[in-house]
């Protein structure tokens, strides 16, 4: 299983993936949403190491491709905490987000990041 960072503000730093939701194939992409076991916290933190949680992917290791040809990797996979409603638990996001996740229903993250590519 994969161990991802978490780049937003709710004190968890690395998180490990269980489960991919609602794909065929337990292969993560860009946009989906896990479930994943807690690893290690920073600080004072809602969850405690062992929690299950939901997580967003937002930036992965692997090469996609876009429409127009152009092919895109990122240097680290990360993703950001959320709710049990589908929304994000943090306040920021840290680095970059790919334009992607603007094309779903990921509005609301794409405005606490401060750049896009």
């Amino acid at each position: 299983m994969t161990i991802l960072n978490i780049v937003d503000n709710t004190g968890v730093k690395l998180l490990k993936v269980i489960g991919v939701h609602r794909k065929k194939y337990r292969v993560g992409t860009i946009g989906d949403t896990i479930t994943g076991s807690v690893r290690e916290v920073k600080g004072e933190c809602k969850f405690k190491k062992g929690d299950v949680a939901r997580a967003l992917i937002i930036r992965t290791r692997a090469e996609f491709s876009r429409q127009d040809g152009r092919k895109i990797k990122f240097s680290d996979n990360a993703a950001i905490m959320l709710a049990n409603d589908m929304k994000p638990l943090g306040t920021r996001i840290a680095g970059p987000l790919p334009i992607e996740l603007r094309t779903g229903k990921w509005i609301k993250v794409m405005s606490l990041s401060p750049y896009s590519i």
